[in-house]
């Protein structure tokens, strides 16, 4: 006895078989920041712009917490140095950190918003994210674990780095950037979505 799957819309059309008994399928897979940026629940963290100060050490760039229900996710690091005068080391070595506290980032921060990666779209996500950039060189965070959740290390030039960080309700996240004595301009920040808004 024979079954046939039938277009349940009423235009009669009947789903195809090939000769190994395969039923003949479309299917199409979108990531969850695709379905995000779709839905206009995508968007960047971007600092706009500033200079690093001639020290050595860790200066403190972008901070994020996530005020949320939902969880953060950041997929891509990116950003950019120029008028760059080479310290100690002819690279500088930006680090990512897992719960900064405290420390002048933070005290005498720049507040910051979203970009949403939706053309139109005009949600900024509100108070869901704290979001702060520094507001001149030689910033840094009070504490901050020893091991970095990632860091790379970057020249003059453009910097794009796959990342995949999950931030947790009530949990936040770092950069710093260790230019070893040198200085430059420079802009750095994040992509991502806000988890399960599909």
């Amino acid at each position: 006895m024979s079954t046939t799957i039938q277009d349940g819309t009423g235009s009669s059309y009947r789903a195809g078989v090939t000769n190994d008994n395969h039923l003949l399928v479309e299917s199409r897979s979108e990531t969850s920041y695709q379905v995000a940026a779709e839905t206009g629940r995508a968007f960047n963290i971007n600092s706009f712009g500033g200079t690093l100060s001639a020290i050595t050490g860790d200066q403190a760039v972008l901070y994020i917490k996530n005020n949320g229900t939902k969880t953060l996710n950041l997929i891509n690091l990116f950003g950019g140095f120029w008028n760059f005068v080479a310290g100690t080391n002819d690279t500088f070595l930006v680090k990512v950190h897992d719960g900064p506290v405290g420390g002048t980032l933070i005290s005498e921060a720049s507040p910051i918003e979203t970009s949403n990666r939706t053309a139109g779209a005009i949600d900024t996500f509100g108070t869901d994210l704290t979001l702060y950039e520094a507001a001149a060189g030689g910033k840094v965070f009070g504490t901050v674990p020893d091991t970095p959740m990632a860091f790379l290390i970057q020249a003059s030039g453009r910097l794009f780095a796959s990342i995949d960080l999950s931030i947790p309700s009530g949990q936040s996240v770092g950069i710093t950037i260790d230019t070893t004595g040198g200085t430059a301009n420079y802009y750095i920040g994040f992509a991502g979505y806000l988890e399960g808004d599909f």
